[in-house]
């Protein structure tokens, strides 16, 4: 146990940067940005979060009033859990993979169950923090809306402890097994993303057969809307085939009688149950899917002179140079690959593959149409946001720096100039966007045939929207990049510029998007609109590479590794 502790107390300190944390540091002018830009980003947030908690108070509201209120913890319950799941896949493969901690732990005379404990609970630790931030909301407007008593809260305390424990060591189980039997050859790491997303894919398929066959109602409209208001757990009992767990916690926190108890002591031994078989699996599968990980593999083929002789005078452009490099580091590191692609493989699946494992879905398509082609104009320019949106979250060019680590001194005494650097690192996020339009809309083409103004307004604008973004992203980054860490995963997911260049997105989306409004209202002309909106863009992507050449030159000087 004792063992646990520490390990545990190392990586948190290590993880959360606590050993540079104190009163004096942030006394200081360099750190005081730090408490600053943080604050700016909560405030950036709150209307965001306003909105979810209306969203919930409508939602419990309904529930309520259908005699169906264990059906929101439960319902929630599983949205969390998909989502804890679908997050833990990366962060299982940066703390137990990726992370230089490992190289550290593993010649520790310690047992390898302990490093595997340790390292679960400091992932759960990350957990907790979105578990709360999203789930305390919950409890909290279902017991006033119900008029829970002090047993409830009790509960719903003890619930939100357990609550990522199962969909974690799931995902930790899945991701283990992918790195214990894909670390052969030398394209293991391209093999293990394929295999994590292939994994999740069915995972998802699997849920969303079995919810459908046991959700389909095989009764008339007026029958089912009686048992709906008779039998206060008919959707919690449907969703229950699909998630025993969160049936389990629903039905518990209801409170009725004796099963409610044993329900509830049922969900916390399942969840333990998880943890023992996430344990059992450590012990037996993770040393293998690290002994051999980090080895690399070169292909030796022996050139010709004249492949050489062309290899050795093949002169690059400076730009095409950086891009290649950061292409390189973007696709070749599996945390980067999953953070920063995994967009554009995800919406296909969404789009087209969802739509064919739920089924027929043709009834829906007459309304959508009769919805797109009188408000064509109003959906081009939502397209358009809504990739912009996308854009925001992407965090390829706010991580572009960070993600060279202690290696961006390379960067800077290369002879390529503040030009170069900005075309070079702004073509690996611009390219990913451009899949993005390119297969978004496509993929709302095959659920509704899209006129030509769709993808030149919603797609041109959305891509020529996100210029301005990438380059404030990359102003972001080098500002203040975060080249000291100990996985790849902090130089994306626990990066602050992240969150500061969403806020920035989102603000530049919203102002872009209220500037359209008034245009609308004001009955111009609909190119009109769009050649105004193209004007702000070109004039706002104009300033911020200004800013850049001359940002980029200075830090370069500045920055201390």
């Amino acid at each position: 146990m004792r063992e646990i502790i520490a390990l545990t107390k190392i990586s948190l300190i290590n993880g959360f940067n606590l050993h540079g944390l104190s009163f004096k540091n942030l006394k200081q002018i360099k750190q005081i940005w730090k408490p600053i830009i943080f604050i700016f980003v909560i405030a950036a947030l709150i209307p965001a979060y306003l909105l979810y908690l209306n969203f919930l108070e409508t939602v419990n509201v309904s529930f309520i009033k259908l005699n169906q209120s264990g059906y929101f913890i439960a319902l929630s319950y599983n949205v969390i859990s998909l989502l804890i799941f679908i997050f833990g896949l990366t962060y299982i493969m940066a703390y137990f993979y990726f992370s230089r901690e490992t190289e550290i732990f593993l010649p520790l005379p310690v047992k390898q169950r302990n490093i595997v404990i340790s390292k679960f609970i400091v992932i759960l630790v990350y957990e907790y923090i979105i578990d709360f931030i999203f789930l305390i909301p919950v409890f909290l407007i279902n017991g006033i809306n119900t008029g829970a008593n002090v047993a409830y809260y009790i509960m719903s305390l003890i619930s939100l402890l357990i609550i990522p424990i199962a969909p974690l060591a799931l995902s930790a189980i899945v991701m283990m097994l992918i790195m214990k039997y894909t670390n052969i050859g030398g394209k293991k790491d391209l093999i293990r993303v394929i295999s994590m997303f292939l994994s999740l894919f069915i995972i998802l398929g699997i849920q969303i057969i079995i919810q459908k066959q046991f959700t389909n109602i095989d009764v008339g409209q007026e029958d089912f809307f009686l048992k709906l208001l008779t039998d206060n757990k008919m959707l919690i009992n449907k969703l229950g085939y699909t998630n025993p767990l969160a049936k389990w916690l629903g039905t518990s926190l209801m409170l009725e009688n004796v099963g409610s108890v044993i329900n509830f002591i049922i969900f916390i031994l399942a969840n333990i149950l998880f943890f023992g078989l996430f344990v059992f699996t450590g012990e037996k599968v993770y040393l293998g899917g690290i002994i051999g990980g980090n080895e690399v593999i070169s292909k030796k083929k022996q050139l010709t002179k004249n492949e050489f002789d062309k290899k050795v005078s093949k002169i690059n452009k400076p730009y095409m140079s950086i891009f290649k490099t950061d292409w390189t580091i973007l696709i070749k590191t599996p945390i980067y690959l999953l953070n920063c692609v995994s967009t554009v493989i995800l919406i296909p699946f969404i789009l087209i593959i969802m739509p064919i494992i739920v089924g027929d879905f043709s009834s829906s398509l007459g309304a959508l149409k009769e919805l797109y082609e009188p408000n064509i104009q109003y959906i081009n320019y939502g397209i358009a946001g809504v990739l912009m949106l996308f854009g925001a979250m992407n965090p390829t060019a706010v991580t572009t720096f960070s993600r060279e680590g202690r290696y961006l001194w390379l960067s800077r005494i290369i002879p390529v100039s503040p030009k170069d650097q900005i075309i070079g690192r702004s073509l690996s996020p611009l390219i990913l966007q451009a899949l993005l339009v390119i297969i978004l809309l496509v993929g709302i083409n095959f659920i509704v045939p899209i006129e030509v103004s769709t993808i030149i307004i919603g797609g041109g604008l959305g891509l020529a929207g996100s210029v301005p973004i990438i380059l404030s992203g990359i102003l972001i980054d080098i500002q203040k990049p975060k080249l000291k860490w100990t996985n790849p995963q902090r130089a994306v997911k626990q990066n602050l510029n992240v969150l500061v260049a969403m806020a920035v997105g989102l603000l530049i989306t919203l102002i872009l998007g209220l500037v359209t409004y008034f245009m609308f209202n004001s009955n111009l002309n609909y190119i009109i609109i769009a050649v105004v909106n193209l004007i702000i863009i070109t004039v706002l992507s104009i300033i911020l590479y200004r800013i850049l050449l001359t940002r980029i030159e200075k830090r370069f000087v500045e920055i201390e590794d």
